[in-house]
């Protein structure tokens, strides 16, 4: 037999916790007591289990609920620490959005989803992320907008553990869009040129009052900012100006080629952020090497010249940057909703 440990994360103000599970010795019908607390107030169950077998195990609380999602994988003589919650399946989009109007710069509105364990959860902080055309990243899109399910995504990485799972702030970036979400104008259109100023809106207005309103962990390096097409290029532009403020950075099918390749060109000046933000950014390509179509096309030349800039200069490739193609996806939500599991397991790894 092998001694084999179960610690809980959990508060213990909320009740004793038990454990369940199979093959025998565990069944599902008798209850493991915890040893004791540990010296960090969890539960902590020791299991003599015979070498070689695997167990699924799960908790119940003083109420008798099995913990939500699924059971626990227990291999004898391993020691793993786990984090249940007892309340909800998945995480929910709060009712009230935050609005926020600063003079001189404008107004900016939020929705804020939280995820399962948040309500219960009290003595527990979590990372955010910060979306950009967040009408469209919740699975609850607004009116005319074609949701990317971010939230989705979220919930089904929480579920199996992949992730260390956020808040999201999904912030409402439709009205005036090209303006709010492009550092310098484009020639071609006359169009853009206000990311500036929405920077400054969201990095010193919107940000603090989401820490002082919700149980973030309030550093650089716990919020990431994410945005596709447009939102991507807005999303690498406030990273690599705050990267203070926004440690982490991922850019779904980036518009790089906005005012014929502004971004790339700023990227490839001799001078390097600091800090330095971490940075995920991707695109579609095309099966067809003639393709002319730009949806098909999904900019991925613009992208790859934007991490030719970086890498070797500023970045080191596969450890603070990660660049990814993937032939025949398209410039849509559909698209960005198959791979957005991709740049949440990168950028927000399971701690425990």
């Amino acid at each position: 037999m092998l001694l084999t440990t179960v610690i809980v994360d959990y508060p213990a103000p909320l009740g004793a916790l038990r454990l369940r599970g199979e093959p025998a010795p565990l069944t599902w019908k008798h209850d493991v007591r915890a040893r004791a607390l540990d010296d960090g107030g969890r539960h902590v169950f020791e299991l003599h289990l015979p070498e070689g077998e695997v167990f699924e195990v799960k908790l119940l609380d003083a109420r008798d609920r099995f913990s939500r999602g699924r059971n626990y994988t227990l291999f004898a003589g391993q020691t793993i620490t786990v984090s249940p919650h007892f309340e909800r399946d998945e995480g929910r989009i709060l009712e009230e959005p935050l609005s926020l109007e600063v003079p001189a710069l404008g107004k900016i509105e939020a929705r804020v989803w939280v995820p399962a364990a948040y309500e219960e959860r009290t003595d527990q902080r979590f990372p955010v992320i910060y979306a950009l055309d967040g009408q469209a990243a919740l699975s609850v899109a607004l009116p005319g907008e074609e949701s990317w399910k971010l939230d989705s995504a979220v919930d089904a990485l929480a579920q199996i553990r992949a992730i260390d799972e956020p808040i999201v702030v999904a912030i409402h970036t439709h009205e005036d869009r090209l303006h709010r979400l492009t550092p310098v104008p484009d020639p071609e259109t006359g169009q853009g040129g206000g990311a500036a100023q929405t920077l400054v809106l969201i990095a010193e207005h919107l940000v603090p009052h989401v820490d002082a309103r919700f149980r973030t962990r309030p550093r650089g390096d716990e919020r990431t900012i994410l945005g596709a097409s447009m939102g991507g290029l807005f999303a690498y532009y406030a990273g690599r100006h705050r990267g203070d403020v926004f440690g982490k950075v991922a850019c779904l099918s980036p518009s790089f080629w906005w005012a014929g390749r502004d971004m790339v060109r700023e990227t490839e000046k001799p001078v390097c952020p600091v800090p330095r933000a971490r940075l995920y950014i991707d695109s579609g390509a095309p099966i067809d090497a003639f393709e002319r179509d730009a949806k098909k096309n999904d900019g991925f030349e613009d992208m790859i010249a934007l991490r030719d800039a970086l890498v070797g200069h500023c970045y080191e490739a596969g450890k603070d940057i990660h660049a990814l193609c993937f032939p025949g996806a398209q410039h849509d939500s559909a698209s960005w909703a198959a791979r957005l599991a991709i740049p949440l397991q990168l950028l927000l790894p399971r701690r425990d």
